[in-house]
């Protein structure tokens, strides 16, 4: 577990390091900027071979015990690196860029608001839940009449983060997707709770609170990019390319264990829903009992976790 810790802490250090690096090179040096745009690509180049595959490859093959990811899947991520840099440097470094900010938001709240017909069309088939157990769940929940439930199968390894139990909703919409193999490893009655765990959240309005905290995130990450593109006027603007990546990497050591804290909490939240709707936890405890458990702990945990630990599920559930 030390070493996980120290993991963590050390890419903390070498993001720092890669950063001031580049920026001294660039600045000292006074290397000429010819084109912003192959800036862009080398950085983001730079950044990956460096830092990024690196750290993805560590992680993986010796901080994880049971990694069972491809290499190709960790160039994957690596090349998706890329491409967030390149959207948030156009849009923080384009004239235009309050106009871009806002192009930018509208559609991380539309690519939520239609994320179901998206994915359900590209990675995961869907069929009905059982009839015996739909019409259990209306007898017992009649608002649950306004939800799409469906069983899912992922399209080969396209969909694998579709195949257990999940909401997805905005406003007027709302969908509760369980993957199909629980049908084989639980009863009606420990399903019955993962739907109703998961309505909670819909209930409960958690993706809209979720969407709210993101784009105050959004705006409070502009506004200091903003406050350093007024205070370093006389430097070539895209050598804030690297003094950003700093900043990202401190709000984020700073905001991401708050958000997963508040994360961490709906799902407390949630389970005491379900329960009070079955009117008996012992549902509850037998299907908690059946996940996965966790092995992290320490800074990985505080990093990585949106749920909490099994035996802390069972703890809360316990009390009502």
């Amino acid at each position: 577990m030390l070493a996980k810790n120290i993991y963590f802490i050390v890419c903390f250090i070498l993001f720092l390091a890669f950063n001031f690096g580049f920026l001294y090179v660039f600045k000292k040096k006074e290397i000429p900027f010819k084109s912003t745009f192959k800036f862009i690509l080398l950085y983001s180049v730079s950044y990956v071979l460096l830092f990024s595959i690196p750290s993805y490859f560590v992680y993986e093959f010796l901080i994880l015990e049971d990694s069972k990811r491809s290499i190709p899947s960790i160039l994957g991520d690596g090349i998706g690196d890329i491409v967030v840099i390149f959207i948030f440097a156009f849009v923080f470094f384009h004239k235009y860029s309050k106009i871009m900010f806002s192009l930018l938001l509208s559609l991380f709240v539309l690519g939520v608001y239609f994320h179901y017909d998206v994915a359900s069309s590209a990675f995961f088939n869907t069929k009905p839940l059982p009839k015996a157990l739909y019409n259990e769940l209306i007898q017992e929940t009649p608002s649950l009449k306004d939800v799409n439930i469906v069983m899912t199968q992922p399209k080969e390894d396209l969909g694998n983060m579709y195949k257990n139990a999940q909401s997805i909703s905005l406003f007027n919409k709302k969908n509760i997707l369980i993957g199909e193999h629980y049908l084989e490893k639980y009863t009606y009655n420990e399903i019955k709770f993962l739907i109703l765990h998961e309505y909670g959240h819909i209930k409960r309005r958690h993706s809209e609170f979720s969407i709210i905290l993101g784009i105050l995130g959004f705006i409070g990450f502009f506004l200091i990019i903003s406050q350093l593109k007024k205070r370093n006027q006389e430097d070539h603007p895209i050598l804030l390319l690297p003094i950003m990546g700093n900043v990202l990497i401190v709000y984020c050591i700073v905001v991401i264990p708050l958000l997963l804290g508040i994360k961490r909490q709906t799902e407390y939240n949630v389970d005491t829903f379900a329960v009070k709707q079955m009117k008996t936890a012992t549902h509850a405890i037998s299907t908690i009992e059946k996940f996965k458990t966790s092995k992290k702990k320490g800074l990985i945990k505080l990093y990585t976790n949106t749920h909490p630990s099994n035996v802390d599920r069972i703890k809360n559930v316990n009390k009502l």
